[in-house]
């Protein structure tokens, strides 16, 4: 994903060293690339993953991420990096709060389930908000046109009362002439 070059204004290896990558552009990332190496597109899903293999945020500035075995030109080091072991406290904590490690039918654990719950309402709520300023959109189009409706409706107005105007101007000249030509034959 990191070596591809037709990615590298998404994300690509640092440009100072060759053992971080950069995230570029978040956006981009979740809509063209992690669909084609994850099962879901969701940029926090995928550093969250990322910290749980140990990969750590490099500069507070941007998304730029390294892991001590992840580096530029050495795929073979690719399978030291292990997810996480959790510390004895979480350990714990989990093992006192769900002695049996409680699965779902799938395998995943119910803090895995969370996760994924958390995710879909994030997803959810991206969209409601996406829709509700679509929706924001529509309303300013639709009183855009309401205006432009009024306004081409007291043109039309104006104009059918100055042909009133000329129709009674033309009636009168007409019955003038008519009168005159009256006289005129008597």
């Amino acid at each position: 994903m990191v070596d591809d070059p037709s990615t590298d204004s998404i994300v690509s290896w640092s440009q100072n060293c060759n053992d971080s990558f950069v995230v570029w552009n978040h956006r981009d990332l979740e809509k063209h690339v992690l669909p084609k190496y994850f099962r879901h597109n969701n940029f926090s899903s995928f550093i969250r993953q990322l910290n749980v293999y140990g990969f750590s945020k490099v500069d507070p500035e941007r998304w730029e991420l390294a892991h001590e075995v992840f580096q530029k030109g050495q795929k073979h080091l690719l399978k030291n990096i292990k997810r996480r072991k959790p510390s004895s406290y979480t350990s714990a904590l989990n093992h006192q709060q769900h002695p049996q490690g409680i699965s779902s039918s799938n395998g995943s654990t119910e803090t895995e389930e969370k996760e994924s719950l958390k995710d879909n309402k994030n997803k959810i709520i991206k969209e409601l908000v996406k829709l509700s300023q679509e929706q924001q959109n529509m309303r300013q189009c639709f009183q855009f046109i309401e205006q432009r409706l009024d306004l081409m409706e007291q043109i039309l107005q104006q104009q059918l009362h100055g042909m009133d105007i000329r129709i009674l101007y033309i009636e009168h000249k007409f019955s003038e002439i008519w009168n005159s030509r009256e006289i005129c034959k008597t």
